[in-house]
This record gives C-alpha cells, structure tokens and sequence, in this order.
C-alpha cells in the first residue's frame, strides 16, 4: 500500500513539472504586478503597438529627421511610457504634445506620461504651435544713449524692417554704421531702413568706425516729387540697398521715373534700369549721388 502511494505521489510531481516544462501552467505569461512586466515568457494573449505620427503643419516638405520608434508589444492593461518627439523638426514650429486625434481633439500625453494599453493599437499625432521670434538691439561698447527697442513678435518667415539709433547712441570718437549680427562686426550687417525675413530670434549689435564714412543722396535731377532720404554713413565696403523713386514725376514730355543712374544725363550706372535692374552697390571712397532719369508719356 505504501509503495502504490509513493508511486502515485512520483507520478503526480512528473506531470506537473511536465505541464511548467511545455507552458501549459495556468498562472504561465501573467502580468506580475509587482512590476507590471510579463514573467515566464511573455503575454499569452494579444499585444498592440504604439505608433508615433509627425502630424507635420504645412507643407511636409520641410520636415527633416525622424519620429520616435516604440518596439514594444503590449498587452492591455499593460503601462505605455510616451516618447519624446526625437529630432523630428518643422521650421518655424515647436512641439507642443502627443495626442491620439490628428486635429489635436483626442486625449493629449505630453512625453514621459503613462498610460494603459488599451484593446487595440494606438497612434499618437505630434502637435506643434507656431514658434515666435524677437529682435534686440544693443549698444555695443556706446558711452551713452539708448538701443532702439522692437516691441513686435515675429514668426518664421516675418518680414523685419531694421531700425534706426532713434535712442541717440553715442561712441567717443566712432561713427555709428549700422547692425551686425556680432559685437565684433564679424557676423552678417544690417543697414537701417533695410529689410529682412526672420528665421529666429536675434540680437543686433551697434557697428561703430573711426574711419571715414559717406553718403548716398538722391537727386530730382528736374523732376518734381519726393525723393528718398537716407540718412546712413557707411564705411568703404559697405552694401548699399538703392530705394524706389515712387511717385516722382520728370519734367516736359518725360514725365514718368525710370530709373536712377550715376550721371544727370542718364549715364554712368544704371541703378534699376532694365534689363538688370540693379538695387545695390558696394560704397567705395567717395560720396554717391544718384540722379532720377525719367522718359516720356
């Protein structure tokens, strides 16, 4: 009788170590909630995934580098850590959030929040909002007066007008020539008046020269009108950006403005004269005077 137990009891322990063996186990592939992993081979039923959409605004042209990647298989029930946005870019626009509608209706996750895996797959869409932009203006080593102040917001692409030294800065010995991009005068220069698109946020420091500086003047040259003011120094070397003469009326018989040009009688260079229509010009050592050229009704 004891021998027929002894070997029941043996047989009893072979098929239960048989059933863990093969998986067949009924507590085999649970959720451990200790630490809300899967433990002993993996979820026994379905997994979903996480898929991470750059939902990019405008034209998807513009998009560069890539979206996070979730590799796991979830089974529901089981904790999804949201993904930061990885270096996918969008010029002009900032990351905002993740949300499961496209529009931005769903249910937002901002990176690193959880949740649990549902029944089914989810897609995440990349929210963005319009990233903004300043410009400031410095002194740049000015004994006295104030930098002009651009109180505006600017996004990506705004068109920017460079101001001028409204404030009365004032440097010992200097004339004040402009904006740079660098204290040094090193990086790009913006001459007053002139007008640029902005891209991000800037800073603009005072130019300032003891050397010698000239003028550009524009002359009616018999016409009737205004003529453009520019009241800038520039240095030798320096680009000059040549204005419009809107609204300037010629004298007889050729009452309409054509063009600028370095001689009053039409000659020398051509300034927005076709076929070229040159607007610019490097300063050279001397002082400029363009003259209107008008031609006839």
């Amino acid at each position: 009788m004891l021998k027929g137990s002894l070997k029941l009891l043996l047989t009893l322990v072979s098929t239960t170590f048989l059933l863990l063996a093969c998986g067949g186990g009924a507590s085999v592939g649970g959720l451990d909630p200790l630490d809300n992993k899967w433990a002993g081979g993996g979820p026994t039923g379905p997994t979903y995934t996480v898929t991470y959409m750059a939902n990019g605004p405008g034209d998807s042209n513009f998009q560069s580098a890539t979206v996070p990647i979730d590799p796991n298989a979830y089974a529901q029930n089981q904790t999804v850590t949201v993904l930061p946005m990885g270096t996918f870019v969008f010029p002009g626009e900032l990351f905002g959030s993740w949300n499961t509608v496209a529009n931005g209706s769903g249910t937002s996750y901002a990176p690193g929040a959880t949740f649990p895996m549902g029944a089914a797959d989810v897609i995440l869409y990349a929210q963005w909002v319009p990233a903004t932009y300043t410009v400031t203006y410095y002194g740049n080593t000015s004994d006295s007066g104030t930098p002009p102040v651009d109180s505006n917001v600017y996004y990506w692409q705004g068109y920017v007008t460079v101001l001028g030294n409204t404030g009365g800065l004032v440097k010992a010995s200097n004339t004040f020539v402009g904006w740079n991009t660098a204290p040094d005068g090193s990086g790009t220069t913006y001459i007053v008046g002139t007008a640029f698109y902005i891209s991000g946020s800037m800073s603009l420091y005072a130019i300032w020269t003891t050397g010698p500086t000239y003028t550009i003047t524009y002359a009616l040259n018999g016409g009737t009108g205004t003529v453009p003011v520019d009241n800038n120094q520039y240095m030798p070397g320096q680009t000059v950006h040549v204005q419009p003469g809107t609204f300037l009326q010629g004298p007889g018989y050729t009452p309409f403005f054509s063009f600028w040009a370095t001689q009053s009688n039409g000659g020398g260079i051509g300034y927005l004269e076709a076929p070229t229509y040159l607007q610019s010009f490097v300063m050279g050592n001397a002082d400029v005077t363009l003259y209107a050229i008008y031609y006839g009704g």
